[in-house]
């Protein structure tokens, strides 16, 4: 029998996956700079590490309690070890063995190691994050094992998906409840952050939904369920509709196929199966027709919702951006045969892209952002892990689909496992090398394995449609259907729109966490789930919540000899009074913690920052129609599993304890502003708090029929508990405490107050040491400081001289990111600018093109860096080689408002004034609302002799900057110039009843009316 201990550290695992799956899409902290991914990645380590710890202290209780022979746990011991050894050998275990050796090897001799282990500054998708992904895998294969348990995954799963599908909808109708930076209303991004996340996340948790309105219609479920569970679908589609992301749809698309095709082999429905497939052709067929250039069917590229799909060929827009990333990728692949096979390390895909950063690129993507991810999941694996992880991932999935289609009957045989293979692994090779000889490029190679597998999968299935009905006709009646076979198959659909999504667009850390334990819950129904050989020691269909009800009496029992017991008998044998917790309803205690930790995140990731009354407002208006939607949804579950309605007892219960984390952060809202570590801490702890809750809970209902803890083990447990605490806040918590310290930085540095942001970004680099992009900005503050302050000259050179020793530091640690150089050329050229020292301008000089042309090293075509050469040239004396620089740099990037604006000023000092009127009209092509651009064409028109022309520019920069007395003078100035009385009358009436005590304007006013008048 297992002990009080293992039973909790159980408990605690399962907590984790639980909390996992409810706060990793819902979480996000709009205090912090990063907001989404990374934020929630932190929050997903420290659950997993929480689980670890729980898995390592129960290996040590089995073993202190296990030592002693012949006892009922050293047998546990032994069933659990033997049972893991067995479990170990399924290929599916070992590819997912083999992934992380592989991140660990390709992080060993990573060009950056460390960046490989712990992650990017945005993403943090190193060895640490991949570690952490393994132990929901293994957590779930090797603890779920009843059918309460399955409920509750799901349950929590479909808790997430209901905010952040219903977000996305009110998103979608100008909702407010947060103040975005620009317009989500066109492609809603809920709690996501991004469109296509939150299509994939939502792609994702649709399957599991699906499975609860059939498994309730299949049962005689109420229509209050039913309408429950098809309401949570409808949301889900609409919301995923309102993305209008096409790689996800197509996931989607292609998951629902194999989900339908897969339901009709399985129950043999031949000709449906045939139907399914011709379905699918003629959806293949449109799809392409409606790509092609001069389609028949081009008018859906103009029908809301649809066209995006219709313009998955397009030339212009992301779809290029792609395939020029993946160009890049194939070259930067190809350069080295060594880190062809071994990868040049997680998460360093960015660093060794910067050489393959071309112009083209820039101008598609944006200059200041460099890709990190090839929008393909088979390039990421090569450029990070070599063919070495590529191969690991292949048998991965591989083994996904094998294994699925065995369980679901539609591979009885050897030869049909024979036939399977081949084509799957026929298929990859026809379209990779065909595509290979059609384009002459590798360029499509990642998006043709991913198609060549699909459809070497489809083609099986195609073939087994039509064979099988021959072979069932010869052969005996066919074996019984899996026991959990829908729920396979609609976790496997899910998987496959997972895969095809990955292969087109980004994986990231919500769609990663369900994809892993999707495959863990896949392999548990399959193989694990309520079997007698549970190693756990617990019945495989019992309730870890099942209140223990008093006991009845028996028939018979009420003999007046029985009536007739003395008192003292009856006290004696008096039942003891039902606890609280044997009153309540079977499942209400781990719903109704579930439900407060969904609140408790929606609350925080909404209040975590000082949010306007009228959002506010909004925003506890969700919260309570999440509280009342949630509970409804829980009513009808506690309904399926009890057979009653809940009490109001019951309902008391729910109310507290579901609404209590989330009144936590409401009642909190106005420290906010103040108290952002206060915020984050709270919520740390309300998470620490629940989990520890389900897992004391659910304990303690497993009855007194347990081992002694090994006293050992509570040491162990206790000194490993402290130090995963550290371990917790150093490499997540800390991380998240700087961000927080960052944000606060850059506010003080938009409001030019350099000491408060300066301050922040030192507290910022303490937390996190060795962040590039902090010590970036901490040298732009302490250079902005010596520059727009009032400081001695000595003072000055000290400022600018610790920038340096900062971003040299920056550069030894990460010496493969050029912008820290090109920082190091514009402080040495800004220093040059400014200092009096002659022998210090002239070592600036010096030292401001030697850094430059480091950073021109690792991108030569980066025009950011090739405009700061132009500015070099241009001060130090070579104004024709700047010139001539920005000519070329304006040739490559015709939309540069920035090259315009430079360029004109160029000309306009060189009284070129057509070129420079050029160029700023060029520049208003580009972005129209330019007050710059207006206010130098007024100057360069009148050079011109254009005053028409002039005082049209000039009405234009009154138009955008109206509060500014300077624009309303030189537009009178422009009417009296032009000797428009009746303009330069209705302009003094304008200013005046801006300005009416101004004196300057009150005088020019009379001058005017006189000079109109007396003409």
């Amino acid at each position: 029998m297992p002990t009080r201990l293992t039973i909790l550290c159980n408990r605690i695992i399962e907590a984790g996956w639980l909390a996992a799956l409810i706060v990793v899409p819902l979480y996000f902290n709009p205090s912090s700079t990063r907001i989404f991914e990374a934020d929630k990645v932190a929050l997903l380590r420290s659950v997993a590490v929480i689980m670890a710890l729980a898995w390592v202290v129960k290996a040590i209780e089995m073993w202190l309690a296990g030592r002693r022979k012949g006892s009922a746990p050293a047998a546990e011991a032994s069933a659990e070890t033997a049972s893991w050894r067995a479990r170990l050998r399924h290929p599916i275990i070992l590819a997912a063995l083999l992934l992380i050796v592989s991140y660990g090897l390709a992080s060993v001799f990573s060009i950056l190691p460390a960046l490989s282990l712990w992650g990017q500054y945005d993403r943090l998708q190193g060895l640490y994050t991949v570690a952490a992904y393994l132990v929901f895998f293994f957590s779930i294969l090797g603890l779920l094992r009843t059918r309460v348990q399955l409920h509750r995954l799901i349950t929590a799963a479909l808790l997430a998906s209901v905010p952040v599908a219903l977000y996305g909808i009110l998103q979608h109708f100008d909702v407010r409840l947060w103040g975005w930076s620009y317009d989500v209303s066109v492609r809603v991004h809920s709690t996501m952050g991004n469109a296509i996340y939150l299509a994939a996340y939502l792609g994702l948790a649709l399957p599991l939904a699906v499975y609860r309105l059939i498994e309730t219609k299949r049962l005689g479920g109420a229509w209050l369920r039913l309408s429950v569970y098809l309401v949570l679908i409808v949301l889900h589609l609409l919301c995923i509709l309102f993305t209008q992301s096409r790689g996800p749809v197509l996931g989607l698309a292609v998951g629902v196929l194999f989900g339908v095709l897969l339901w009709m082999l399985a129950r043999r429905r031949w000709r449906w199966a045939k139907g399914v497939l011709g379905l699918g052709a003629a959806f293949a067929v449109l799809l392409v027709i409606v790509n092609l250039p001069n389609s028949p069917l081009s008018f859906v590229q103009d029908i809301p919702y649809l066209n995006r799909l219709a313009r998955i060929a397009n030339t212009e827009g992301s779809a290029v951006g792609r395939v020029l990333i993946w160009e890049g990728a194939t070259a930067l692949a190809a350069d080295d045969p060594a880190r062809l096979v071994i990868g040049y390390g997680p998460e360093a895909i960015r660093y060794a892209f910067y050489p393959y950063h071309t112009a083209e690129i820039g101008n598609l993507e944006g200059w200041d952002v460099v890709p990190d991810r090839m929008h393909n999941e088979s390039f990421d694996v090569i450029v990070s892990t070599g063919l070495v992880g590529l191969l690991i991932y292949l048998l991965l999935f591989t083994g996904i689909v094998y294994y699925a289609f065995r369980w679901l009957g539609v591979m009885p045989s050897s030869k049909d496992r024979t036939l399977f293979l081949t084509l799957w692994f026929a298929g990859a090779l026809v379209m990779v090398v065909g595509l290979r000889l059609v384009a002459q490029t590798w360029t499509f190679s990642g998006v043709a394995l991913a198609a060549g597998l699909l459809g070497g999968a489809l083609l099986y299935l195609t073939v087994y449609a039509f064979i099988a009905p021959r072979r069932e006709d010869a052969a005996e009646a066919p074996a019984a259907p899996h026991p959990w076979m829908l729920l396979i198959l609609l976790l496997f659909a899910g998987i496959m729109g997972h895969f095809v999504e990955i292969n087109v667009g980004i994986a990231v850390s919500a769609t990663r966490l369900y994809f892993w334990i999707y495959t863990g819950l896949l392999m548990a129904l399959a193989l694990y789930v309520e079997r007698r050989t549970d190693a756990a020691g617990e019945a495989p269909a019992a309730s870890e919540e099942t209140p223990r009800p008093a006991p009845k009496k028996k028939a018979g029992a009420s003999s007046k000899k029985a009536g007739a017991s003395s008192k003292k008998a009856k006290k004696r044998k008096r039942q003891p009074k039902p606890s609280f917790s044997a009153r309540l309803p079977e499942g209400l205690v781990s719903l109704s913690l579930m439900a407060g930790l969904m609140l408790g995140t929606v609350a925080f990731s909404f209040f975590s920052r000082s949010v306007a009354d009228e959002f506010a407002l909004a925003i506890r208006g969700f919260v309570l129609a999440l509280w009342i939607l949630t509970g409804l949804l829980l009513a009808v579950e506690l309904y399926a599993m009890n057979g009653t309605w809940l009490s109001l007892r019951s309902l008391a219960f729910y109310g507290v304890v579901a609404w209590l984390p989330a009144l936590a952060f409401i009642l909190f809202k106005d420290v906010v502003a103040g108290g952002r570590l206060f915020y984050l801490a709270l919520y740390n702890l309300i998470v620490l708090a629940v989990l520890m809750a389900f897992a004391v809970w659910a304990r303690r209902a497993e009855g007194p029929r347990l081992q002694k803890i090994a006293p050992m083990s509570l040491v162990a447990g206790v000194v490993l508990a402290v130090a995963a605490g550290v371990f917790i806040h150093q490499t997540n918590i800390q991380i998240v405490q700087a961000n927080l310290y960052h944000n606060g930085a850059r506010s003080a540095m938009q409001q030019q107050r350099y000491d408060p942001a300066i301050t922040q970004y030192r507290r910022a680099l303490a937390l996190d040491p060795g962040q590039g992009l902090y010590q970036l900005e901490l040298a732009q503050a302490l250079v902005s400081k010596g520059v727009y302050t009032q400081v001695a000259a000595s003072q000055r050179d000290q400022l600018f001289g610790e920038a340096e020793d900062i971003l040299l530091d920056a550069v030894t640690t990460n010496p493969f990111e050029p912008y820290h150089r090109a920082q190091l050329a514009e402080i040495h050229r800004i220093w040059s600018m400014v200092s009096e020292d002659q022998t210090r301008q002239a070592s600036s000089r010096e030292k401001a093109v030697s850094y430059l042309d480091e950073a021109l090293q690792y991108n030569r075509q980066n025009i950011l860096f090739l405009k700061k050469w132009a500015q070099i040239e241009e001060q130090f004396g070579n104004p024709a080689e700047a010139l001539e620089m920005y000519e070329e740099l304006l040739r490559w990037d015709s939309t540069d408002v920035s090259l315009y604006l430079q360029l004109g000023e160029t000309y306009q000092a060189k009284q070129r004034w057509q070129d420079a009127a050029a160029m700023y009209e060029g520049a208003l092509r580009q972005r129209r609302r330019l007050p710059e651009a207006q206010r130098h064409l007024v100057t360069v028109y009148q050079q011109l002799g254009r005053p028409g022309k002039a005082l049209q520019a000039g009405r234009r920069l009154v138009a955008l900057e109206p509060d500014s007395l300077a624009n309303h003078t030189l537009v009178l100035d422009l009417y009296q110039r032009t000797g428009q009385c009746n303009g330069a009358l209705q302009q003094t009436r304008a200013s005046l009843d801006r300005w009416p005590d101004n004196e300057a304007l009150q005088t020019q006013a009379s001058a005017v009316t006189q000079q109109c008048t007396d003409g």
